[in-house]
């Protein structure tokens, strides 16, 4: 899973801070031993995550190294499709719900 905050965004101070309660590391952990069914991106609590799910630990990085790893498109990838990324966002994700 990942988030963007488009630049036009009408309430940015709210998006970035539902994004940080997210990603914290009490959040990531309380997804991943609770549900099992997310990977988590906190390196930090990963191990405690396998340590209650081993089943989950087979499926998505748990050790430091694994999340060196991994790879994502880069921002500029995501910056220059924003326009398209929101609307999208706005007909199918808000409107449908």
């Amino acid at each position: 899973l990942f988030f963007v905050v488009p630049k036009i965004t009408k309430n940015r101070d709210l998006a970035e801070a539902a994004i940080n309660f997210f990603a914290s590391d009490q959040m990531q952990k309380e997804i991943g031993v609770k549900i099992g069914e997310l990977s988590v991106n906190s390196p930090k609590v990963a191990p405690d995550v396998a340590a209650v799910q081993p089943e989950w630990a087979k499926v998505y990085p748990v050790q430091p190294a694994d999340f060196d790893k991994i790879g994502y498109y880069p921002y500029t990838f995501y910056d220059k499709n924003s326009d398209k990324i929101q609307k999208i966002w706005d007909r199918e994700i808000l409107r449908k719900a």
